[in-house]
């Protein structure tokens, strides 16, 4: 699951609709200059951004520094471990349906 935060003036909002309408257009207006800055246009960005890349693997907490992170960052195991206990199931279930008609026989 990827969580996002952004913060605006040292107030942190989980998603863009959360924002009030007056910090809503600070954040448009400075994302509009940061794309004019980025594509080579005329205005100048003067907002400060920080990107901050947070990533949780196994409740491991990573920050900004991919190297911090374990590679290669193994699979989870409880979809086949989840699979196996279907097919144990099943296969008793056989055994138990086999012994009882074996056993209703005589």
């Amino acid at each position: 699951m990827i969580k996002t935060s952004i913060t605006v003036n040292g107030k942190q909002y989980k998603s863009l609709e959360e924002m009030p309408p007056d910090v809503r257009q600070q954040y448009d207006e400075a994302m509009r200059r940061m794309a004019a800055a980025l594509s080579g246009g005329q205005e100048s960005a003067q907002a400060n951004s920080v990107i901050r890349n947070i990533v949780t693997v196994s409740n491991r907490t990573f920050g900004n520094n991919p190297a911090e992170m374990p590679l290669p960052i193994e699979p989870s195991r409880m979809p086949s471990e989840g699979r196996r206990f279907v097919y144990d199931l099943a296969f008793w279930v056989i055994v138990g349906l086999a012994l009882w008609f074996w056993l209703g026989r005589y």
